[in-house]
Formats: structure tokens, sequence, C-alpha cells
């Protein structure tokens, strides 16, 4: 179930992570930075079009953000990391 308080959690923690100030972020978004902290602190709402903005600048998951998974790795990186997993199975065959 989707968290309010939680998602901001995340969102300050990958935020700081990758050393960005809230107003860098609000200005990614378009919001102004009183509305970004807000969101940070579980009182306001995100769009779609800034869950994805998030997710790409933060370099996390939507489903990480939203608490569908306790993972922060990204799509792609599951991505690779699934084909780094296939690559040593096949070269352990040999």
């Amino acid at each position: 179930m989707y968290d309010k308080i939680k998602f901001g959690n995340k969102l300050s923690v990958a935020r700081r992570k990758k050393g960005l100030k809230q107003s860098v972020i609000a200005g990614l978004l378009g919001i102004h930075q009183t509305t970004y902290s807000k969101i940070e602190n579980g009182k306001g709402e995100v769009t779609l079009t800034h869950l994805y903005i998030l997710s790409n600048t933060l370099g996390v998951s939507v489903s990480w953000l939203i608490g569908e998974t306790d993972t922060d790795v990204t799509a792609d990186e599951l991505l690779q990391i699934e084909l780094y997993k296939q690559y040593i199975i096949s070269i352990r065959g040999k």
C-alpha cells in the first residue's frame, strides 16, 4: 500500500545520495521548493510525470519509491544483472 511518509523519506534519501538540493529537484519538476518539501514530508502528492522524472533523476525504480519493492535497483540495472548472470552460467558450462 502506498504510504506518503515512506515515499517522502525514500525521496529524501535518494536525493541526498545524489547530493542534490530540494530546490534542484523542484526546478526539474517545475514546482516550488516548498511544494517539493511537502512531498518529502509526506504532505504532498506527485503526478505520474513527476514520478517518472524523480525515478530517472535519482536513479531509483518507481517500484522502490512507491513501496512495491525494498530494492532501489532500476529496471535497467536489473536487466544488466540478469544478463550478467546468464553470461556467468554460460561460461561455467564450457
